[in-house]
């Protein structure tokens, strides 16, 4: 205890510069303390926000052909679509409306046809054949991306361009699209298709011949 006093009052300096290093130390902890708690809070309130709201998808699918409200399709007199672009394509666009990102989106459309046979299975490129109907074809399709897929709120996706020039097609049909994420509940879209043939190759213009 002796050497102590005595080593205070001969060197002072050493001491005091102590008290303000000790100080200095314990402001540090507090601040260091005060940030972690900010941090914890901060990743408890986007936990919290993260476990009560859900991603909300919506799918907007655009047929190039649309008339009187009603979605169609254009075969020759034989009952094949039409190769003349855009009329024979759809463009569906995968949107979240959300405030949380959707992950892993899915896509499935399911053709319900009143007659003829379904399709191939690479007919629609960029999506995949899922379902299978013995002999008459595919008539289930799923578009999915890989396992770490994520769509942020307010963002949406351009999904794979259904095209259906060249096929066979005997009568309306109705296409059911249904789409789902992480924690986002399955939402179903039917579209019936009306299938015609237009007015040009019922009366085509007769040609006068002298």
């Amino acid at each position: 205890m002796i050497v102590v006093v005595i080593s205070i009052v001969v060197f002072p300096e050493c001491f005091f510069q102590s008290d303000i290093y000790l100080k200095s130390l314990s402001n540090l902890v507090s601040f260091l303390s005060l940030l972690f708690a900010c941090l914890a809070f901060i990743v408890g309130a986007m936990a919290y926000k993260n476990s009560i709201l859900r991603p909300k998808l919506t799918l907007q699918i655009i047929p190039y052909l649309l008339e009187d409200n009603e979605v169609k399709l254009h075969v020759d007199e034989n009952g094949y679509v039409l190769p003349v672009r855009p009329n024979n394509e759809w463009s569906v666009i995968l949107k979240n409306i959300g405030e949380v990102s959707a992950q892993y989106p899915m896509v499935r459309m399911r053709f319900t046809l009143n007659g003829g046979k379904y399709f191939s299975e690479n007919l629609f490129q960029g999506w995949e054949a899922v379902s299978h109907a013995y002999g008459s074809g595919y008539y289930e399709f799923q578009w999915s991306q890989n396992s770490s897929s994520i769509l942020y709120p307010g963002f949406s996706i351009k999904l794979p361009t259904i095209y259906f020039s060249g096929k066979y097609i005997e009568g309306n049909f109705s296409v059911d699209f249904t789409y789902i994420a992480d924690r986002v509940s399955a939402t179903n879209t039917r579209i019936p298709v009306k299938v015609e043939v237009p007015d040009y190759l019922k009366h085509p213009k007769r040609i006068n011949q002298n």
